[in-house]
């Protein structure tokens, strides 16, 4: 059977974080360029794709000068798998929350070898990702139980990349940017 990866130290590498649904999960985890803290902040950072497609590379290439200007202040990055919405698959838009509070808690648990801090997380995303990162930040983490990490987190910010994000068409919601 497939085993989640255990960190080998806090060089940059692709783990798999998560089994779901007989599908593995991945991150990309960044360590900082720049030592600058005992304990790095991480960023979570969360692609978009209308809840129905997600690609890591994508938002990593999106926001490379972002992330490189991050890394080199100390900072931590962490881009995430999340199941996608079907209309075959099942999955609903609270498994995608889990499945990145998930992640945060798998590099919690794992804080130690990866070097950073768990009370220093911020979330960003965008587009459906920005609505994903706001509810990773702001949901109480126990609405969205784990099978496998108890661990919890601290976020500090949340910065929603999307001016506005349509949720099925019909319904609207405004994000200041």
């Amino acid at each position: 059977g497939t085993e989640i990866h255990v960190p080998a130290d806090s060089s940059e590498q692709e783990l798999l974080f998560k089994i779901a649904d007989e599908e593995g999960l991945y991150l990309n985890f960044l360590p900082p360029t720049t030592a600058k803290y005992e304990k790095a902040p991480v960023l979570l950072l969360i692609c978009g794709g209308g809840w129905t497609v997600q690609s890591r590379s994508s938002i990593l290439d999106m926001m490379k000068v972002l992330v490189s200007d991050l890394r080199a202040e100390g900072f931590a990055v962490v881009c995430a798998d999340y199941r996608v919405v079907s209309d075959t698959n099942g999955v609903m838009v609270d498994q995608q929350v889990t499945d990145l509070m998930d992640a945060l808690r798998y590099v919690v648990h794992y804080a130690d070898i990866l070097g950073i801090d768990p009370d220093k997380i911020a979330t960003s995303g965008h587009s459906a990702g920005a609505h994903l990162a706001m509810m990773v930040a702001h949901a109480p983490q126990e609405l969205f139980p784990s099978d496998t990490f108890q661990e919890t987190y601290g976020v500090f910010a949340c910065v929603p990349l999307a001016p506005r994000t349509n949720i099925h068409g019909s319904i609207r919601m405004y994000i200041a940017t």
